[in-house]
């Protein structure tokens, strides 16, 4: 048996968060350790506080209780104050939302395996925000999990901005979006529709989503605190 640990402390809680949830097996069982941990197998990750670790086999005999029972540990020993996911994390709706799903988006990079293009994370600014967050709640347009996500700018220009590019880039043939009390709503196609909502510093956008109403309505959804 053999099992490698990764023990690392972050600036700041949201930080410790955003590695766990980016690492962890979405397929994973929850697990009682710290803010929150997934186990799957002998892999096992957990984060409390600024502190987030993660225990992996290198070969075979571990079972999950000792891959759990070593990462407590760990993390026992770094100590650090139970927190909260990031506010942004929390104003996600959630009715339907998967919470293995939940990720903190600061980098392009954390949105890698949500399939949309770069050129549309481009679109979106992520270097101009200061958080955003993504789930998912279902299944979609082409089996892709209908997703939302949440994105703070600095300001409400720069919200309002990446809104349109965002339109601009996710319209085919220069269609015009059509408006839903105040989401613009575009069908990318038959059977998949997107929906665009600022509010302020915060841009919301449905993804996936197999009708036009329910692209709306997630994105009303999203809560504008996450207390």
């Amino acid at each position: 048996m053999a099992l490698i640990v990764n023990l690392g402390e972050f600036r700041t809680a949201d930080g410790a968060f955003g590695a766990y949830a980016q690492d962890r097996a979405p397929e994973g069982e929850p697990a009682a350790v710290g803010d929150e941990a997934t186990v799957v197998g002998s892999a096992f990750w957990a984060k409390r506080g600024r502190y987030y670790v993660s225990v992996l086999p290198s070969a075979g005999g571990a079972t999950p209780q000792q891959a759990a029972a070593l990462g407590s540990a760990c993390l026992g020993a770094a100590g650090g104050e139970a927190a909260a996911r990031p506010a942004i994390c929390r104003r996600l709706p959630k009715g339907g939302l998967d919470e293995t799903s939940v990720r903190y988006v600061v980098h392009a990079t954390h949105l890698q395996d949500v399939y949309v293009s770069d050129e549309v994370i481009g679109a979106l600014g992520l270097s101009d925000a200061s958080g955003g967050a993504y789930g998912t709640y279902g299944e979609g347009a082409g089996g892709v999990p209908v997703g939302l996500l949440l994105i703070e700018y600095a300001s409400a220009a720069q919200a309002a901005a990446a809104h349109k590019r965002y339109i601009e880039t996710v319209r085919p043939g220069g269609q015009e979006p059509r408006r839903v009390r105040d989401v613009h709503l575009v069908r990318v196609e038959e059977g998949h529709h997107t929906g665009a909502r600022v509010a302020g510093r915060t841009l919301a956008v449905s993804l996936f989503v197999p009708d036009a109403e329910r692209a709306a309505g997630l994105v009303e959804q999203a809560r504008e605190s996450g207390d």
